[in-house]
Parts: structure tokens; sequence; C-alpha cells
């Protein structure tokens, strides 16, 4: 089907462009876009490549459509599952992390109570949220050589 869209599409004015884009694509989800992309080609241009006897075959386009869409379901049903797995050991990971981080962080706090222990032991919670925002620009070797002699002086 790609070498019949290729041959009697590809110097198109309009759909040449779209046909070297599909000639282009990998992977699942790119194969299921461009079998719908062949199928929607296929039935727009019907009555220029079923003059085609060698390479026209009248059920391509309606098998393409078939096919990305089961390419597609079967990616989602993949894809939700997997998406499920993952945010399940997030949580749990979280949860291990909170009780174990909380026993670490006790301990150092009462053995450094006396030297600004919060500041070295901040709730997991805080952290976190402190990491959001703007990302800061990175300080230029000249720049910070500059600010530590205006700091010397």
């Amino acid at each position: 089907m790609l070498k019949l869209v290729e041959y009697h599409l590809g110097d198109h004015p309009a759909d040449g462009a779209e046909v070297a884009d599909i000639r282009l694509g990998s992977g699942y989800l790119d194969l299921a876009i461009d079998l719908s992309r062949l199928s929607k080609l296929s039935q727009k241009h019907k009555s220029i490549l079923q003059k085609d006897p060698k390479n026209f075959v009248a059920s391509d386009a309606n098998d393409a459509r078939k096919h990305s869409n089961e390419i597609l379901r079967l990616l989602g049903e993949a894809r939700n599952e997997n998406a499920k797995t993952w945010s399940d050991m997030v949580a749990r990971a979280w949860i291990l992390l909170l009780e174990v981080y909380g026993e670490v962080s006790s301990a150092g706090k009462w053995l450094i109570r006396k030297d600004n222990s919060e500041a070295r032991f901040p709730s997991l919670w805080a952290a976190a949220r402190a990491g959001q925002g703007r990302p800061k620009k990175p300080v230029h070797e000249s720049s910070q050589e500059n600010t530590e002699k205006t700091q010397e002086t």
C-alpha cells in the first residue's frame, strides 16, 4: 500500500510531503498513525490508485484503518496496565521512604540538636516542594570569581 501511494502521490504538490513523512516513521504508535494516514490518502485518491493493476487492492484502505484501530487499542491497554503498575510502585516506594526517613531524621535531629538540625533534616514534603519553580541560572566562573573578590575586600 505504501509503495502504491508513494509511486502515484510521491510528487503530488499537496500530499507528496505527507507520503514522505509516512516513510520516515518507526514504532508501533507511529505505525498505527501511518496506517490511518495511508487509509485516508487511499480514499482521497482512489480514482487514481485503482488504475494500478499490480499494487492496488480494494480492501487495503479498510484493512489499514482496522489494523490501525487494533494497534491503538492494544497499545492503550498495555499503557494503562503499565501506568497502574508504576503508580502503585511509586506509592509504595514513597510510603517506605517516609517511614525510613522519619526514623533517620529523628535520630539525626537528636544527635545534632544544638547545630540547626531542622535545616539538615527537613521534611520530605518541604524538600520535594523546594525543587519546584523556575530553575536557577547557572553561574559563570568569571562572575563567581568577581563575587568572591568583592566579598574579600
